[in-house]
């Protein structure tokens, strides 16, 4: 499969396991999938629980964490991107052990938004 179907099959099936696929298929070696609930306070009007899908190692020994985050409501090219960037700077600063995040926040119609935080 090259990052073009991976891609697609994300469109289609937004999942844990398509995501973690992608990631290796697009050449991030080094996700440790850990795959679960994240328990930090999120204002229920906007979001579901976070999912902690992984964390990236880069070459300087850090860690990136990789959040799914799914949206109450639908997800559009303007739709809550203040709310989405402060929840996962609260993240962020909870967990401070990852100077930064990609965070994937995705609503039930499959749309989604790839937030590098």
């Amino acid at each position: 499969m090259n990052a073009e179907e991976a891609l697609k099959q994300v469109f289609e099936t937004f999942e844990p396991d398509v995501l973690i696929n992608f990631f290796r298929i697009i050449g991030v070696s080094t996700l440790n999938p850990l795959k679960k609930s994240y328990d930090i306070q999120a204002d229920a009007s906007f979001f579901c629980i976070p999912y902690l899908l992984g964390t990236i190692r880069l070459e300087n020994e850090d860690e990136l964490a990789v959040f799914t985050v799914k949206v109450v409501k639908s997800l559009t090219e303007r739709s809550g991107k203040k709310a989405q960037y402060e929840l996962a700077k609260k993240i962020l600063k909870t967990e401070d052990r990852y100077p930064a995040g990609i965070f994937i926040f995705h609503d039930d119609k499959k749309d989604f938004r790839f937030s590098l935080i």
